[in-house]
């Protein structure tokens, strides 16, 4: 079982442009946990904490030092990630993801603080955001397998039909 077994993003976010490597997007993902539709954080610059355990466990890395390897070169490319965000007049937004992190040599931690310009894309949606599985995400192992994901489930009914159109400069942009 995971603990928050569902993540959301806004539907801003599903659409942004960004690329990253897949450990990288599975701890973002994993880090969306902490977060509600409708909760807002306090810019306080809370920390999120990650164990190399616990990512290990989630990503089926047995061997713990190798766990705690991966999630500081994914906690490292995550640092340097820019989603960039379309406007309606083709305009654009550039956001990080997190402002800070924190590594804890030796205890097999990071923590994570999400940069507050950020915050508008995962906390207080009201209602323009898309829920995704958490181990669904976690368990595709290319980005663009991810994204596709993450846009399916954008357009999903409860009834699980639902279409998304795309162009293929769209589509190939959106991957």
């Amino acid at each position: 079982t995971i603990k928050h077994p569902t993540i959301i993003k806004s539907n801003n976010l599903i659409d942004a442009v960004y690329k990253m490597p897949i450990n990288a997007k599975h701890l973002f993902s994993i880090m969306l946990r902490n977060i509600t539709a409708n909760n807002t954080i306090k810019d306080n610059g809370q920390l999120h904490t990650i164990t190399a355990l616990e990512y290990g466990d989630l990503l089926g890395i047995k061997d713990s030092s190798n766990a705690y390897k991966e999630l500081k070169k994914a906690t490292y490319k995550l640092m340097r990630t820019i989603i960039k965000v379309p406007l309606s007049n083709g305009d654009y937004l550039e956001y990080y993801i997190f402002d800070s992190a924190k590594y804890a040599v030796g205890d097999g931690y990071t923590s994570l603080a999400f940069a507050r310009n950020f915050l508008p894309l995962v906390q207080n949606l009201n209602g323009n955001y898309t829920k995704l599985k958490l181990r669904e995400t976690l368990r595709l192992k290319k980005f663009a397998s991810v994204r596709l994901y993450e846009k399916m489930m954008q357009y999903k009914s409860n009834d699980f039909s639902g279409w998304y159109e795309s162009n293929l400069d769209d589509l190939k942009e959106l991957l």
